[in-house]
């Protein structure tokens, strides 16, 4: 049985692509926009690489502007044990805290967590299964 693994997200590597997105889908012009926020595009592209260890203040800054939510590393690690729990749960049959789960699921969905795609994900599984 497959286990999940948050812990690339408490790098903020990862976010950068989630924000690459929303910045295409809202057409915003990426360079203008980034020095808007006030972050210089040079510093984005290396925090995106990994190079620059302020990634995780260009994340924030991000974060406030497209109202998301980042997770500290303890509410990670939380969100990996739930979805780990689910998954045995639904891997096995076992549907005594579904409807429990799903209230969770809902409101980790409702605090605009950055890692959204996973718990959507998670929430589509639980309700297919």
């Amino acid at each position: 049985m497959k286990k999940f693994d948050l812990s690339i997200y408490k790098n903020p590597v990862p976010y950068f692509y989630l924000y690459d997105v929303y910045i295409k889908e809202n057409n915003l012009v990426k360079e203008s926009f980034l020095i808007k926020i006030g972050v210089t595009p040079g510093s984005y592209r290396k925090c995106r690489k990994g190079e620059l260890n302020i990634g995780e203040k260009v994340i924030e800054q991000l974060s406030r502007y497209f109202n998301f939510r980042v997770p500290s590393n303890t509410m990670i690690d939380e969100i990996e044990k739930f979805l780990n729990k689910v998954y045995y749960n639904m891997y096995y049959k076992i549907y005594d805290s579904y409807d429990d789960d799903l209230e969770y699921i809902n409101e980790l969905i409702n605090s605009n967590y950055v890692c959204f795609p996973i718990i959507d994900l998670i929430n589509l599984y639980l309700k297919i299964s």
